[in-house]
């Protein structure tokens, strides 16, 4: 999401719509969600028109939907089955080649870590309304994770959940059967019933966390990817930029995706942003003032992103979030979300449980 005001709800796009959206998403991770809905005795094809979509949409597991359209899909199969952990099973059934080009680029990559890298580059193949990137917390840790920041007005409990579960399938498929996380760890908050977490990931959970990500031996980091394939790896990059190149995004689109991890990383700098792009300050202000932007605009517009995604998705404190994002004390936190959106921090999260509330656009 790149934009701080409202959207208003757009439908899904017909299958086989090949124009890209800035918060769409590849279908194939959900191409389970028909027949998990058949197992707990839903026909889907009334259900799935609820959320604007089809049938016939699964069938190809390149077709796009909206992030809006995904969002309240999981929140209609919930509602339906009465399973509160529906997205974790979706994400379960989830089969890695289902990812695309990404798992391919990720199976033929030298290490791990170029392999996260490269999910981390060209994750907007997949998904434009969240980014996938790796953490490196120490010299013994490492994670995977996902920052989901297009801010529809679904809960993004099922879908971080549902990513999670991919995660950890897409992890042991590229890694081997030895690849275990250390821990996981959820933005959102504790559930009522954890069991199912448990099953599925075997391993210490934290709710109410500061990312959705799968935390492990950084160790594996440098493990080279067994039967990767040098020559088939050159080639998919050379057709995904060519891909890229087609499309021909903004400089500002890519600086604001990148400025997401960033600023919760404490990396959100001129310096830092320019290297990341190959470029001086200088040409990297030139070129987004051509946009009609400039870094400041986009760091407010990351920090305001992901304070409101950490405020709807979690009961973690104010004075957390604002030390989360590298402010001084909550007070200025507070004096600068007002500015961002016309409510308190407090303010905004309570409206969310209510009608909600219309956010400014930043200048």
């Amino acid at each position: 999401m790149t934009e701080t005001r409202a959207r208003r709800k757009r439908p899904a796009r017909a299958a086989g719509s090949r124009r890209a959206s800035d918060d769409d998403i590849r279908i194939g991770p959900i191409l389970p969600v028909p027949g998990l809905l058949r197992e707990f005795g839903i026909e889907p094809a009334g259900l799935l028109a609820r959320a604007g979509l089809h049938e016939q949409q699964f069938d190809d597991a390149e077709n796009r939907i909206s992030f809006d359209a995904l969002g309240h899909l999981l929140e209609a199969c919930i509602a339906a089955t009465q399973c509160p952990h529906f997205g974790l099973l979706v994400g379960q059934r989830f089969s890695p080649p289902a990812l695309g080009v990404n798992f391919y680029l990720m199976r033929n990559a030298p290490t791990l870590r170029e392999a996260l890298q490269g999910l981390e580059l060209h994750s907007h193949l997949h998904d434009r309304g969240a980014v996938m990137y790796l953490i490196q917390e120490s010299s013994q840790e490492a994670g995977f994770g996902y920052g989901l920041y297009h801010s529809g007005r679904f809960d993004a409990a099922p879908v971080q959940d549902a990513a999670l579960a991919i995660g950890l399938s897409l992890l042991r498929r590229i890694c081997g059967p030895d690849w275990r996380p250390l821990r996981i760890s959820f933005p959102h908050s504790r559930p009522a019933d954890v069991a199912p977490y448990r099953r599925c990931f075997g391993v210490p959970l934290r709710f109410d966390a500061d990312h959705a990500a799968l935390f492990f031996p950084s160790r594996w980091l440098d493990e080279p990817i067994n039967g990767r394939d040098p020559a088939l790896q050159a080639v998919l990059m050379r057709l995904v930029k060519e891909r890229e190149a087609l499309e021909s995004r903004p400089l500002s689109e890519g600086v604001r995706r990148a400025l997401r991890t960033m600023v919760v990383a404490g990396t959100a700098s001129a310096d830092q942003v320019a290297r990341l792009f190959a470029q001086n300050r200088r040409s990297l202000h030139r070129r987004l003032q051509a946009e009609g932007t400039n870094l400041h605009t986009l760091v407010n517009e990351a920090r305001c992103e992901v304070s409101r995604q950490l405020l709807k998705g979690s009961n973690r404190p104010i004075s957390e979030i604002a030390a989360l994002l590298n402010y001084s004390d909550a007070t200025a936190f507070s004096r600068a979300f007002s500015g961002w959106t016309g409510v308190s921090p407090r303010e905004w999260r309570s409206s969310q449980n209510g009608r909600g509330t219309t956010t400014r656009r930043l200048r």
